[in-house]
């Protein structure tokens, strides 16, 4: 086999890309070009958090939702802050359905 010269022969011919299959000029750029760059910082607390009418604080729900379309990512107090709000709140609701009795199944009423 002839020896490759070129950069892209050889990255061609490591990779195993059949030659009819175009390699793209610039390696480093995105993929898909119309895919925005990911968000390259972490939120400040300022755009994290928004005081609520009652004076609470809680997570911006727009501007997380727009941080993490563009692939971005909080601090660990920031993630805590969500978990364990969110703990708290899961924690409040009720988690059993009040059924009254008597109950029966279907699968009761075969098998017997």
């Amino acid at each position: 086999m002839a020896q490759a010269t070129s950069s892209r022969e050889q990255l061609r011919h490591r990779l195993g890309i059949p030659p009819n299959f175009r390699v793209p000029d610039d390696l480093n750029g995105r993929p898909v070009r119309n895919v925005p760059l990911p968000a390259a910082n972490k939120p400040t607390d300022v755009e994290f958090f928004k005081i609520t009418v009652r004076g609470e604080r809680k997570p911006n729900a727009a501007f997380l939702k727009d941080h993490f379309f563009r692939e971005g990512r909080l601090t660990e107090d920031q993630a805590l802050f969500i978990v364990e709000r969110t703990t708290e709140l899961l924690s409040r609701e009720p988690n059993l359905v009040d059924v009254k009795s008597p109950v029966t199944s279907e699968r009761a009423r075969r098998i017997s």
